[in-house]
């Protein structure tokens, strides 16, 4: 898609509602755009509302997608309809000398593998990276802002960044039926299949990446996750009847390699 290719029908459809389309409206009419600078595939603005907000548009191969900073829970707020209303009645900005090439260093998607760790579970994680271990992941296209990937020979990936959204900014959807959503809108949340697309390209930006370490890292931390689990299972029980003194356990032990876990079967008080 090309940024000349968005019309107002795009716009109302993108809108929370019509009442959200009329108010950016208001914006665009009232010039709320206080600066906006055009990039390859991707423009950045700030809008001025109760305070400056960041908006950005990213064009993607068959549509585009959209972030802004503001602390509407709506899928399209007010300042992204101002911005794509700006983009659509100035096309003269989009074809003349304005645009401006993408950075070399902001070629890189930036994986955020600390945001993964402290956001996603350690299970999803642990089968993200048995998917990504099994080597059956393949770039299909690569650009700036989009990255399509086939996985398992069956799921269609893409993974698209703002470069706003500093905590996480990839939003991803895959054709799986746990995180399918119609283009162009892309979420948040993560499948095993989006998750191990975001190892892959982790990898293949970061070369001194050994996912053996990451899976013993992420496996560590969810043993130690449920032992909290467990102490605290025995500390409530210990509380709600001080007097019994004796616990009989039954426990799992399964030695892989270098590590074990052990898992909690029954218990008797």
């Amino acid at each position: 898609m090309e940024l000349t290719e968005i019309t107002e029908n795009d716009i109302q459809r993108i809108a929370d509602s019509y009442r959200i389309f009329g108010r950016g409206k208001r914006y665009f009419n009232s010039s709320r755009i206080s600066s906006i600078e055009y990039f390859q595939n991707r423009v950045q603005a700030v809008v001025q509302g109760t305070t400056n907000y960041n908006v950005e548009i990213v064009i993607l191969e068959d549509g585009f997608d959209y972030f802004c900073d503001c602390p509407y829970s709506g899928p399209g707020c007010k300042h992204v309809v101002c911005v794509l209303l700006h983009i659509l009645n100035n096309p003269e900005n989009i074809k003349s000398e304005k645009i401006q090439s993408v950075p070399e260093n902001q070629d890189k998607f930036n994986i955020n593998l600390n945001y993964l760790k402290n956001n996603i579970s350690y299970e999803d994680l642990l089968e993200a990276i048995n998917i990504f271990k099994s080597g059956n992941i393949q770039i299909q296209s690569a650009a700036s802002n989009e990255m399509k990937l086939k996985v398992d020979d069956k799921f269609d990936v893409s993974l698209i960044k703002h470069r706003f959204n500093h905590n996480n900014p990839i939003k991803s959807a895959c054709t799986c039926s746990t995180n399918y959503f119609y283009s162009p809108s892309f979420s948040y949340r993560q499948c095993r299949h989006t998750l191990a697309s975001m190892l892959a390209v982790y990898s293949q930006e970061n070369k001194d990446f050994i996912i053996d370490e990451f899976e013993q890292e992420i496996k560590k931390s969810l043993q130690h996750k449920k032992f909290n689990e467990f102490t605290k299972i025995m500390e409530q029980n210990y509380k709600t009847d001080q007097k019994q003194k004796k616990y009989y356990f039954l426990f799992e032990i399964n030695k892989e390699n270098d590590s074990f876990s052990i898992a909690l079967k029954n218990q008797d008080y």
